[in-house]
């Protein structure tokens, strides 16, 4: 391993990570090499991965690649093991974040334009030249947004949230540009997770970790669920019902606690393996049975079980 970055599937079967070769290398929860492959770029050397994900039925994986000289996108089907190339079109702008679309046979990119004078876009590409959905070019929501102070990261696209200096927070769909959802706090969220896909909630905590919050989008109201009292929470994570929170890393600690966010009971679930630095990547599948904590010394994988 490069380090503990990965890309997890939404079940929680699967991940792929990066080697020092430059290649992807697809692994299954029992720690079984599934598959390795590169993108070769124009001096003939492995590009260098830049971002994957899942499609969210699991069956591809979408990745990007930098040689230097330009940027590829790898599309993997992981039933017939097919490997489309989509070359960016846009150079010299710097393509950061890629996903498949959930409906349509298309690619979609958040880009930093070249000239610094011209906002950030996002970019749709079609997978298939014929017949396939047209591409499409619009301004990013988020960054184009004069109110915006924040960005919350680790958001997962077509998901973003921004808050302004008054603490309005806005719920963004990428692709389409709106705001879906809009609340005013009255204190910026420092950090948060959404619960992926359906994002009707936002699990946060303030600037100074003093406490936990749950926000529900559907009803504009704000819940404090635990209180944090100054512990920093490396990553925070919401199940998909939004009735439980997850902190990694809470104050420093190798340990994995959870909230119930009803009732703010929390529950120390255990150590995980400590890797001498905080973890470089924790992430919570999309259908929330697998937690996986990743580091440059491996993948540690932690599931719901029973009915827990």
């Amino acid at each position: 391993l490069i380090n503990g970055w990965f890309a997890l599937s939404s079940d929680g079967n699967r991940l792929v990570s990066m080697n020092r070769a430059g290649g992807l290398v697809l692994w299954d929860a029992d720690g079984r090499w599934l598959d390795t492959y590169s993108i070769r770029g124009a001096d003939g050397q492995a590009a260098t991965v830049l971002d994957a994900a899942f499609s969210v039925d699991d069956s591809r994986v979408v990745s990007l690649h930098s040689d230097g000289a330009g940027y590829t996108i790898a599309v993997r089907d992981l039933v017939d093991g097919a490997l489309t190339l989509i070359p960016f079109p846009n150079a010299p702008d710097v393509p950061m974040t890629v996903w498949l679309d959930q409906s349509l046979p298309a690619v979609w990119l958040e880009v930093i334009t070249a000239d610094p004078r011209q906002p950030p876009y996002v970019l749709r590409l079609p997978l298939e030249q014929e017949g396939g959905p047209a591409v499409v070019q619009l301004p990013s929501g988020p960054e184009a947004d004069p109110d915006a102070v924040v960005r919350i990261g680790r958001i997962a696209p077509p998901l973003a949230i921004t808050s302004s200096a008054a603490g309005v927070v806005k719920l963004w769909n990428l692709q389409t540009g709106d705001v879906t959802a809009q609340v005013e706090l009255g204190e910026v969220p420092s950090f948060g997770r959404v619960n992926e896909l359906i994002g009707t909630h936002l699990a946060w905590r303030d600037n100074e970790s003093q406490a936990l919050h749950l926000l529900d989008f559907s009803t504009d109201q704000d819940r404090r669920v635990a209180a944090l009292d100054g512990a920093y929470a490396q990553a925070i994570l919401l199940s998909p019902a939004a009735d439980v929170i997850v902190a990694v890393n809470l104050d420093l600690q190798p340990v994995v606690v959870a909230w119930d966010a009803a009732t703010g009971v929390r529950y120390d679930l255990g150590e995980y393996h400590a890797c001498g630095r905080t973890p470089d990547m924790v992430r919570l599948s999309r259908d929330g049975t697998t937690l996986v904590i990743g580091c440059d010394d491996g993948f540690e994988w932690w599931r719901v079980t029973g009915g827990g």
